[in-house]
């Protein structure tokens, strides 16, 4: 009797708390688990306002923790997905988001500038299509190759002219020279050798082919100059020559 009476009073409760606590136990840590996966600020606000919840913020409502492992692991992962894609699909800070266009601002024309008269507009056209000219005296081709030597070129043409020191009996070019109309240039530096000098007048000047593109006229061939430099106590000195361009 004194036994049964000592299991009732102290073994039976003691076994009582221990399945208790067993059986509690997994409820608890659920409840735990399902806690952690909610995101209680953003339920909030959106309990507030009214709105639907979506699924994403709701985890508990997607996962089941208490489902098979790896149902749970799949869902879990389709969720985590799924909060990337939202994430990225974000506007990145600093960037301006773009402004609504509405049927006004669409079908709007922009203004048109003042009506130009036609002869205003004509002479804007010649202006720009007239080429640039180059520089009396440009030199438009030199092989650097130097002297003491120089070859004065006069244009008595009523056109420009382009005039190219070649080697002799050649067509090899080595100084090319811009002479405009009216004018007088001079080659300075040529070095030392026997040269022709091809010479042509015209209009229009095309600067990308180094050439007129009307009213071309050649002028022949000149020469040939025999240049070579003398070098005395002085210095060094070289011979000069004088060409005239005209047209017959």
């Amino acid at each position: 009797m004194e036994q049964l009476l000592w299991d009732l009073q102290v073994r039976w409760p003691a076994k009582a708390l221990w399945l208790a606590w067993v059986c509690l136990t997994p409820v608890v840590v659920a409840g735990l688990l399902i806690n952690a996966l909610r995101v209680p600020a953003l339920d909030s606000v959106l309990t507030q306002g009214s709105l639907p919840r979506p699924a994403l913020l709701t985890p508990s409502r997607v996962i089941n923790p208490f489902g098979d492992k790896s149902v749970t692991a799949d869902a879990l992962s389709n969720w985590a997905r799924e909060g990337v894609d939202l994430w990225r699909s974000l506007p990145k800070i600093g960037e301006n988001s773009p402004e609504p266009r509405t049927g006004a601002t669409s079908d709007r024309v922009p203004p048109k500038d003042d009506a130009v008269p036609p002869a205003q507009q004509r002479h804007r056209d010649i202006a720009a299509a007239a080429p640039v000219m180059p520089v009396n005296g440009t030199e438009l081709l030199w092989t650097r190759r130097s002297g003491a030597g120089e070859l004065w070129v006069s244009n008595e043409t009523g056109r420009d002219a382009f005039a190219t020191l070649v080697q002799a009996n050649t067509a090899a070019p080595l100084r090319a020279i811009y002479i405009q109309a009216r004018n007088k240039v001079c080659m300075r530096n040529v070095a030392p050798g026997l040269y022709d000098l091809l010479a042509e007048v015209g209009e229009n000047w095309d600067p990308n082919h180094i050439r007129f593109r009307a009213a071309r006229q050649p002028l022949g061939r000149s020469g040939p100059f025999d240049f070579f430099d003398v070098t005395s106590t002085q210095g060094t000195s070289g011979r000069r020559f004088d060409v005239v361009l005209r047209t017959q």
